[in-house]
């Protein structure tokens, strides 16, 4: 199955060349390239560079920072990150044509000291513990079945508290997949995280309670970063658990309300508590209207907060209540 995604993408010939030659054709000079000149070629995920810098925003990252890109392609992400903040970047991809091509086109822009690329594969990193400050990954996931693996590993290599964040493509309620896709010809090699009608995470029932195994809670968090959302610090695993809440006896006994705010914090904390088998609602409070909250930073919680929470709470399949502050 790895070959068949690392042939899908390897394509035939030198990459390096033919992207070359599509250069000159276009009046660029080789020698003289920007990365905005790349930015057709080597940033080909949904909104391109400005979702790679939309992404890179919420990962904090400085001059210092080191930074894994998993599925780095042919490098584009990885050398915004460069351009944009000075960081170290490393990248891994499952096929070698594309570490190839990403070196080589670091090359010509003049980024190769600071980003470098390796072939790997994504579930098993070729990095130690705790290696990096910040990690992200962008279209990568639906080609990968054990996406619990993905974020276990990401998890591994990141020192504590850092971030991952996630940029992906989800089945929605549109149907089946129409092969050809740009990631996979047929079905075999594409697993894109699939959910119900009513409920992007397929809830079952254990003992009359809803609740999600590992890689649901993956697929949920993946949600709340293709949301424009951060992910952080290894999916909140552990952050909450009915012993570090003191309560007496079985969990189902006990209502738990959680005041969600659309990000991943609160949304992390209501999954766990339904997993644990918590009465969970949801609730958010209105601090501002919706019209003196547009275009506003920082302002929390106003209609998009309200909406991402609620979203975040019918997903859980829990109750949730918007309060006016």
């Amino acid at each position: 199955m790895v070959d068949k995604v690392a042939s899908h993408y390897a394509g035939g010939g030198d990459l390096a060349s033919a992207i070359a030659g599509s250069l000159r054709k276009a009046g660029k000079d080789i020698g003289k390239l920007t990365t905005a000149d790349l930015g057709t070629v080597d940033e080909f995920h949904i909104r391109g560079r400005q979702a790679t810098l939309e992404l890179a925003r919420s990962l904090n990252l400085s001059a210092d920072s080191r930074v894994l890109d998993i599925g780095s392609g042919l490098g584009g992400p990885a050398r915004t990150l460069v351009e944009t903040y000075g960081c170290r970047v490393t990248g891994i991809d499952l096929t070698q044509a594309f570490c190839d091509a990403a070196a080589t086109l670091s090359g010509w822009v003049g980024l190769s000291d600071r980003v470098a690329f390796r072939q790997g594969d994504a579930t098993s990193l070729p990095f130690a513990d705790g290696e990096f400050d910040a990690a992200m990954t962008i279209h990568v996931a639906m080609n990968i079945a054990r996406k619990d693996r993905v974020y276990a590993e990401a998890k591994r290599v990141l020192k504590p508290a850092a971030r991952f964040a996630v940029y992906d493509i989800l089945q929605g309620e549109g149907g089946d997949v129409l092969f050809p896709v740009p990631w996979a010809r047929e079905p075999s090699i594409s697993h894109l995280a699939t959910f119900g009608s009513r409920s992007p995470i397929a809830c079952s029932k254990h003992s009359g309670k809803p609740w999600l195994s590992q890689p649901r809670l993956a697929d949920c968090c993946a949600i709340l970063s293709f949301r424009g959302r951060f992910l952080a610090d290894g999916l909140g695993r552990g952050i909450v658990s009915a012993s570090n809440l003191d309560l007496p006896g079985d969990p189902s006994s006990h209502r738990i309300v959680v005041a969600m705010s659309g990000g991943v914090d609160s949304s992390v904390t209501a999954a766990w508590l339904v997993e644990q088998g918590f009465e969970v609602v949801g609730t958010t409070l209105q601090l501002y209207d919706h019209g003196a909250a547009a275009g506003r930073a920082g302002t929390c919680c106003a209609g998009r907060d309200i909406y991402d929470a609620a979203q975040v709470a019918d997903r859980l399949g829990i109750a949730h209540h918007p309060l006016r502050g």
